[in-house]
């Protein structure tokens, strides 16, 4: 719990307990070391009046009747079976000490230290504890709840359900949002927030431009908008990842495909062949990356290089930098080494542009056992990773994927999709950073797609971009505290 006012802290909590008794669970505050209400000031003498115990429905609520709120902490020990309470300054107890027992409080001691008061309340199981103070007399009242969870399930539109998730852990509150949508019924397409890289839009401007159904933010991307990952959109490619990574891949028949995905590709003219670093990335030094349409009008690059206008692979055009891109061709722009092998080229000479998007030649070790994909014929790829469900199991590749730790680690807001073993697809979107949901590792995230029947899952892009739309509704509670423009999304329409 943190260190705030007792004003503020009695007031937050009562504001929360009124919106989550809307809906239909309480929430679960962090169980671990709560600091004081009033740390750092001088500790008021004060003392114990009374001490009682009662239940209502499934919580059991501990009150401590006291002269003055004093300075306290909370600590949990055994998983969550055993907390403490510690009373900073209080002088002494009065009145008997009450025994005490619930179907969650197994027992309470109290106990008079040198500094204070300790409260020891031990469990029957592990449980969830809040703690709030409260005036007029004063009290501090400690709540504990059984560890569960709740769902609750409607239908969006035939073919399409929306189950609302709440679990109370011991690590806090978990808010998630499921979508199962029957791909006989509805088509899920990747696509470019404004059509264009770099760009960036909200999920909810995607949805409205596609009279979309629904919708949630898709890959990873740069702030300015370019996508850092595979994404090809009706067979044209608007970006590519420069390692292998986990990629969602949406057939024409409605179905979909989860596995890894790796780009290669190379330019040959004359005799002199060098490889693709990307498409519709920033260029670098030494490198060679392709501009198509998908990036705009023109390439926008510096004078530190030279590029290559190709139509019907033919040279149409040569220019320093900047040059425009046709809607029928595409840019090839060199600098550095890569520039240096292309000193003798002229207009109307021949390209051969060779491009690949498969699982990759390495060995797929670890948790990605042997989860080979045939991307050739797949129309629509959006690449994210890492890995979280293969084979209907958990299955997280972020050792493989090499992801760093900000993505890898902790609870976060996350994005999944995954495909049930019917084809049904699984949106998923999960709320974090709150009070009133801590969001989900990796780990949890895969589990939860378990949960809800996916075979193969994939983790999107998380954090503040973690967003569901339905019917024009943010489902959801972005983490930012509003919609943040983003790179790439998933849409859901009619067939």
């Amino acid at each position: 719990m943190s260190a705030i006012s007792k004003s503020m802290r009695a007031a937050s909590i009562a504001a929360l307990f009124f919106f989550l008794n809307l809906f239909f669970l309480l929430p679960v505050t962090s169980s671990a070391a709560a600091p004081a209400a009033n740390a750092g000031k001088k500790i008021a003498v004060t003392q114990i009046n009374g001490i009682r115990f009662g239940t209502a429905g499934e919580r059991e609520r501990l009150v401590i009747e006291l002269g003055t709120i004093p300075e306290y902490t909370v600590k949990m020990e055994l998983e969550g079976r055993r907390y403490i309470l510690e009373l900073k300054g209080v002088s002494k107890r009065s009145g008997k000490m009450p025994t005490i027992k619930g179907q969650l409080v197994r027992n309470v001691v109290c106990r008079k230290t040198p500094g204070g008061h300790i409260i020891t309340i031990d469990l029957k199981a592990p449980a969830v504890q809040e703690i709030m103070s409260l005036g007029n007399p004063a009290r501090l009242v400690v709540d504990f709840y059984p560890i569960a969870e709740r769902e609750k399930s409607v239908a969006v539109a035939q073919g399409i359900r929306r189950i609302d998730y709440v679990k109370r852990a011991l690590a806090g509150s978990v808010r998630g949002y499921i979508l199962t949508v029957d791909p006989l019924l509805y088509k899920l397409d990747p696509v470019l927030a404004g059509d264009v890289v770099p760009g960036r839009a909200t999920v909810s401007a995607m949805a409205r431009e596609y009279g979309a159904i629904a919708a949630i933010n898709g890959g990873y991307f740069d702030w300015d908008g370019t996508i850092l990952g595979m994404l090809r959109i009706e067979g044209q490619l608007a970006g590519t990842g420069y390692q292998r990574r986990t990629a969602v891949g949406f057939r024409e028949d409605g179905t979909g495909v989860i596995g890894p995905v790796e780009y290669i590709g190379r330019v040959t003219i004359h005799s002199a062949m060098v490889p693709v670093s990307g498409v519709n990335t920033p260029r670098e030094s030494n490198t060679l990356v392709i501009y198509n349409s998908y990036y705009g009008k023109t390439t926008g690059t510096d004078k530190a290089g030279r590029e290559f206008t190709v139509v019907g692979n033919k040279i149409t055009d040569i220019r320093q930098n900047n040059s425009p891109i046709p809607e029928n061709g595409y840019v090839i722009s060199v600098s550095g080494r890569c520039h240096d092998a292309y000193t003798m080229v002229r207009k109307g000479d021949t390209v051969t542009l060779y491009e690949s998007v498969s699982s990759g030649t390495a060995p797929m070790t670890g948790a990605w056992g042997q989860a080979a994909v045939d991307w050739r014929n797949i129309p629509d790829i959006l690449g994210a990773g890492p890995q979280l469900v293969a084979g209907g199991r958990v299955a997280v590749t972020k050792v493989e994927e090499q992801f760093p730790a900000d993505i890898a680690k902790g609870r976060a807001p996350r994005t999944a999709i995954g495909i049930k073993e019917d084809g049904t697809w699984i949106l998923a979107v999960v709320d974090g950073r709150q009070a009133n949901s801590v969001g989900m590792t990796l780990e949890e995230l895969a589990d939860f797609m378990v949960k809800y029947g996916a075979k193969a899952a994939v983790n999107l892009d998380g954090g503040g971009s973690s967003e569901m739309v339905v019917n024009n509704q943010i489902v959801n509670n972005p983490s930012d505290g509003r919609e943040r423009a983003v790179g790439s999304g998933i849409v859901v329409t009619g067939r």
